[in-house]
């Protein structure tokens, strides 16, 4: 079996176990999800043989990226903050990004809810601290339209 059949086999188990249709990779290898509020997307790299597993962490205004992208990146050293998960700014949305990578060989449909699970645990977490640096940082009518974006 491919990597990708693999994947999209457990995806199909996963999917028929929390009762949800049609949970498989499209044509390009992508599957995402929207979920309490944050989009979440699955990737397939068959030339690594990997599943990324990411989540939408949220915008951070241009006035308040130097501080925050700072603490990120302090938080990302050794994944110490981040339960394994790699912090990152999605340049085309301008939103920042966490992401996890796991190899196929060996994944199951119960590893794949576990991986997810801690993921949607560690999104919740930096949804919230991130929003916290960004209101820091910002003042006035920026911090208004900022609240108001959310």
């Amino acid at each position: 079996m491919s990597s990708l059949e693999q994947v999209q086999s457990l995806l199909k188990e996963f999917g028929e176990q929390h009762g949800i249709g049609d949970f498989a990779l499209d044509e390009a290898g992508t599957l995402t999800l929207g979920l309490d509020g944050v989009l979440y997307a699955f990737q397939h790299n068959d030339a690594l043989g990997t599943l990324v597993s990411m989540a939408g962490i949220g915008k951070v205004p241009e006035e308040a990226r130097a501080a925050v992208f700072g603490q990120l990146l302090a938080a990302n050293l050794f994944w110490g903050e981040t339960g394994g998960c790699t912090l990152a700014w999605e340049p085309a949305e301008e939103t920042v990004v966490m992401q996890y990578s796991q190899p196929v060989d060996g994944l199951d449909a119960v590893c794949f809810a576990g991986i997810f699970d801690g993921l949607r645990a560690m999104a919740g977490e930096w949804r919230d601290r991130l929003r916290q640096w960004v209101e820091a940082e910002l003042e006035g009518p920026s911090l208004e339209e900022y609240i108001n974006s959310l």
